[in-house]
């Protein structure tokens, strides 16, 4: 059994959803303000107890941004930022019947769960 998080990040404007596992325990689900404060929150809930995390959120722009960024400096988070298209298609193929910030998290959550991570690095200054 992997001791490695995985987090599926749905963000809007003013929040993000979680949708994230941590070894050995059912599917958990909450609701951060997209602010530092909720960053930070964010990066110790999966940092717990020195745990790994693997994180993937879509790229929309200056929402995720500033979310990825703190999720890249955290010392033991793999973040991938991907294409929203990608992530449709795996919504697309799990026919939810509601389409919810909270339902988009849990499929982004299973996308990087199964799919090899492609470390996101923000560009230079």
């Amino acid at each position: 059994m992997s001791q490695q998080v995985h987090a599926g990040i749905d963000v809007s404007a003013d929040s993000f959803a979680v949708a994230y596992e941590l070894p050995g325990q059912a599917l958990h689900e909450t609701r951060l303000d997209n602010a530092p404060a909720g960053h930070r929150t964010l990066c110790r809930l999966l940092t717990r107890g020195g745990r790994p995390a693997r994180v993937c959120l879509e790229a929309t722009g200056s929402y995720s941004f500033d979310l990825a960024l703190a999720l890249h400096r955290t010392k033991g988070i793999e973040v991938m930022v991907v294409n929203p298209r990608v992530t449709t298609d795996v919504m697309r193929a799990r026919r939810p019947r509601t389409k919810t910030d909270a339902t988009d998290a849990v499929a982004i959550l299973e996308f990087v769960q199964r799919m090899p991570v492609a470390p996101w690095q923000p560009t230079a200054p």
